[in-house]
């Protein structure tokens, strides 16, 4: 009898637990799945960013330049007093023929141009004040450098060792009086002849400057120029820095780079051929 109820019990106690097993839990009771964590970004996401905001040398810059420049030249009295501050604007091109990771080298030719009043003085020309103009002086400064570029984090580095000539048109000064005509036809062939003599035309100029990006491939930088008289300094005529020129510009760049094609254009280039 015992062994009867026994068995009752123990099928009874199966079918519940079968009957409690197929019965679906409410979805509050249902196990919640662990989150997923997110995936970290490559590390190699951030330096790309940075490589992106570094800026590298183009391959073509054309610059418009407005400046002063500053020339070191005291005659005495009747001469402009010293240094002689004019206005210098002008423009340069580089183009990059040289390009190494931090390093670039580029060949830049640029043009700027000054005027001023000359009067003789001591033996050679003197910037003059305008009570005592006789001369117009013209001046186009040619220059051809070498310019190494370097990039560094949002600013383009430079520094520029070359050659510059100076071409003076010399003319009688405006507004002269008739009681000033014989000291005019006297001293302009003077000056004149000063200027483009004895290699006069050439000074050696190294400088520096940066550039930084503003938008859509434009630039804003600045640069300072140091100029020697390389002839009086040869001919003895030079004492201490009389006749030495320092420029000081701000520029406003554009810069070109050369298209590259992806790699998938030249595979079909050359399927094509």
């Amino acid at each position: 009898m015992n062994s009867g109820k026994n068995l009752l019990f123990i099928c009874f106690f199966a079918a519940a637990v079968r009957l409690f097993a197929q019965t679906p839990l409410p979805p509050s009771a249902a196990p919640s799945a662990p989150p997923n964590p997110a995936k970290p970004a490559p590390d190699s996401a951030e330096p790309e960013k940075n490589e992106q905001k570094k800026l590298t040398a183009p391959d073509f810059i054309f610059s418009l330049q407005s400046g002063f420049i500053l020339f070191n030249e005291d005659g005495g009295l009747n001469t402009a007093p010293s240094p002689v501050v004019l206005w210098e604007p002008g423009f340069v091109m580089d183009v990059v023929l040289l390009k190494r990771g931090g390093f670039n080298l580029a060949l830049s030719s640029s043009l700027h141009l000054y005027w001023n009043n000359y009067l003789w003085e001591n033996r050679r020309p003197y910037p003059a004040p305008l009570e005592n103009r006789l001369a117009f002086v013209l001046g186009f400064l040619g220059g051809l450098e070498a310019k190494a570029i370097f990039p560094v984090f949002n600013f383009l580095l430079y520094s520029n060792l070359g050659l510059s000539a100076d071409f003076r048109l010399v003319t009688e000064a405006l507004g002269l009086n008739e009681s000033d005509k014989n000291d005019v036809n006297e001293q302009l062939p003077l000056i004149r002849d000063y200027f483009w003599s004895n290699g006069r035309l050439f000074y050696p100029v190294a400088g520096v400057g940066f550039e930084t990006h503003l938008v859509n491939g434009w630039f804003l930088g600045g640069a300072v120029n140091v100029s020697m008289p390389i002839a009086e300094l040869f001919l003895g005529e030079q004492i201490g820095l009389e006749g030495w020129r320092f420029s000081f510009t701000l520029s406003f760049s554009r810069h070109f780079q050369k298209k590259v094609k992806p790699k998938e254009e030249e595979k079909k280039e050359e399927i094509a051929k």
